[in-house]
């Protein structure tokens, strides 16, 4: 199931001035040091947000974005259209797959990227790529294929997945299935799934089931959305949410 984490906390920096130095001296320096601690804080969690400009840029360019791929630190990837694309950082492996899709003119309908490194896209006629996929998942996308369209998956790194066709769904533990069923039940038909290892996001006809760590404005931006949300993606404190058309809303 779903891991919980802790939020990171802040580093303390302690500084010992030997007793010998002057008032004045302490004083002076003090200023110095203040400045500098300011500066760390302000500058490391900047550098180590992960660069999407590239993915915002293509999202304007194009005036429309039905789906994304993002994480904090495996890379970043949207879609547009039939099977445009642009993506940065993102897995080679993933990237040969979306350049072959694209030039064979398959309809790429959806994809993820792990932080570790797992992913998969879902194409054309439930055609599905991955790397990494657990073992259950791919038996169950093998069922899939057999009987009806695959519409949705979703998978992270603690062994958690869900797959959604037209008329079914399925999950890696019953705990998740009980969780989606009681969404169905005030929500109506359950559309998607975005899972993280500590937090899920389930988009259903009428509304919406969060659990763990959903940023807030991702919640409240949900609510006072004008279109109709069919997916909603999330890594960390980012998130993007899309109706079928493409018309989106996004904090990356």
């Amino acid at each position: 199931m779903l891991k919980n984490t802790n939020r990171e906390k802040p580093i303390w920096i302690s500084l010992c001035f030997l007793s010998t130095i002057i008032i004045h001296g302490i004083m002076k320096y003090s200023r110095l040091v203040i400045s500098f601690v300011l500066t760390l804080f302000v500058y490391l969690p900047a550098m180590a947000q992960t660069d999407r400009e590239d993915i915002i840029n293509c999202i304007t360019e194009q005036g429309e974005c039905h789906n994304v791929a993002i994480t904090q630190t495996g890379g970043n990837a949207m879609l547009y259209g039939k099977n445009g694309w642009c993506a940065k950082d993102c897995p080679a492996d993933f990237l040969e797959k979306l350049k072959e899709l694209q030039e064979k003119g398959k309809q790429i309908k959806d994809f993820q990227i792990t932080e570790e490194g797992r992913w998969f896209i879902l194409w054309g006629d439930n055609g599905v790529s991955g790397h990494d996929i657990p073992q259950k998942l791919e038996e169950k996308i093998r069922l899939g294929n057999l009987f009806e369209p695959i519409t949705s998956i979703s998978l992270n790194d603690v062994g958690d997945w869900v797959l959604i066709t037209e008329n079914y769904y399925s999950a890696s533990s019953q705990s998740i299935m009980d969780y989606l069923r009681e969404g169905e039940d005030n929500y109506g038909e359950l559309w998607t799934v975005c899972l993280t290892d500590n937090a899920l996001a389930a988009v259903y006809e009428n509304g919406y089931r969060w659990f763990g760590d959903v940023p807030e404005d991702c919640k409240e931006a949900a609510r006072e959305v004008p279109f109709d949300v069919y997916r909603i993606k999330i890594s960390g404190t980012s998130w993007f949410m899309a109706d079928k058309e493409g018309h989106c809303l996004y904090k990356l």
